[in-house]
């Protein structure tokens, strides 16, 4: 069973409403019995770069604090106290508001005054209610397993699935339907690459969605500078997505020629597309389970082209290592490499960590990818039988 994990930021998730028009800036009186005199206490928020910084300070007197100021629009802060554990995150927007410190647990502190604020502590709550309905299937789904149910255990994890998929979506949906709002924008700033399983096009329907006036505050026109670097991401992704035709290349082999993937995916049924290199500890592991299947499915069907990003300013000979290493690992398959390290051919799959590996069928199209050890195996097992 796969487990949709819970990644969504609680503590950045917030409901926003209409700023009182008759404040021109906030007051926040903090009181405790236990803020003793001279006790010091910071406002930080954090700037474009994510370096913390202290907004404001206050110092303790007669059990009482209090921090005046003014926002251009509602932020996000975080308030911490010398000689208390933690901090309390609260939206600061400009209207007067109170804390009841706790000081045991200062994020359990009670804020007052702030309609904000309110809405925060109302729809984190939501939150956590979403998360607690899921366990009662956990627990029946695991006593269904142990009884060997295995209907009603499939019948559970469908419902666990749905659960967990409208948690992972419940921010984004959320910002897409209330577009005024400021915590929509911090909402869509924290989900922002906080998840595999969502992508360039999730994030950028939320942020479409936004009023203009939130995409021209500081934090609008970060979220499009994030957008711009995972819409990137997403391109390249893309052309090598599972479903896509392998980019065509070709390449110098160790004797001196040039080979061509299309000249090697048309010999056989299925292709391996195996980036590696000398240099590379995890490759060379892996070589010897390749070798194993290989051995196994060639005669099935099964080719490899060995694409080795040998070639870094470590190695003094790198055409040397490549081919030692080939002779070493037993890889008795078609091999190219430009020795260029990351070169034009890794910049194409968009590689950027080794081992990497695609399985292509013969006429080119990506059927899987990133597959190691046993789920290689199995892969290849499915696609050409045992």
């Amino acid at each position: 069973m796969k487990f949709i994990k819970w990644l969504i930021p609680f503590a950045l998730i917030v409901l926003v409403s209409c700023q009182d028009q008759q404040n021109t800036g906030y007051s926040i009186a903090v009181e405790s019995i236990k803020l003793h005199n001279g006790l010091r206490s910071y406002i930080k928020e954090f700037d474009e770069r994510g370096r913390e910084v202290v907004r404001d300070t206050a110092v303790a007197m007669n059990n009482s604090l209090e921090f005046k100021g003014e926002v251009e629009y509602p932020k996000i802060v975080f308030l911490s106290i010398d000689g208390t554990v933690g901090q309390l995150m609260l939206f600061l927007e400009n209207t007067d508001m109170s804390i009841e410190l706790d000081t045991l647990n200062i994020a359990k502190s009670k804020i007052s005054g702030s309609q904000l604020n309110e809405e925060l502590a109302t729809f984190n709550q939501e939150i956590v209610e979403l998360r607690m309905s899921l366990q009662p299937y956990v627990v029946a789904f695991r006593q269904a397993r142990r009884d060997g149910d295995q209907v009603k255990a499939d019948s559970l994890q469908t419902i666990m699935e749905d659960i967990s998929l409208k948690s992972l979506y419940f921010p984004l949906e959320y910002a897409k339907s209330n577009p005024s709002s400021y915590v929509s924008m911090y909402v869509v700033d924290s989900q922002i690459g906080s998840n595999a399983q969502l992508n360039y096009e999730d994030y950028s329907a939320a942020y479409e969605a936004l009023d203009s006036s939130l995409k021209s505050t500081v934090v609008g026109k970060r979220i499009q500078k994030k957008l711009d670097i995972e819409r990137q991401k997403f391109e390249r992704e893309k052309i090598t997505s599972i479903g896509a035709t392998a980019p065509e290349f070709k390449g110098p082999t160790p004797e001196g020629g040039e080979l061509a993937l299309s000249e090697v995916y048309s010999k056989g049924k299925y292709t391996i597309i195996d980036f590696w290199a000398a240099w590379c500890g995890p490759c060379r592991r892996e070589n010897p389970n390749v070798v194993r299947i290989y051995e196994k499915y060639h005669d099935k069907g099964l080719e490899i082209i060995g694409v080795s990003l040998d070639g870094n300013r470590n190695q003094k000979d790198p055409k040397d290592a490549w081919i030692k290493a080939i002779e070493a690992d037993r890889l008795n398959w078609n091999h190219v490499s430009n020795l260029q390290y990351f070169g034009p051919i890794a910049r194409q799959y968009n590689v950027n960590a080794i081992p990497a590996m695609f399985i292509v069928d013969n006429t080119g199209k990506i059927v899987a990818k990133n597959l190691r050890g046993r789920a290689l195996e199995n892969k290849i097992e499915e696609l050409l039988g045992s």
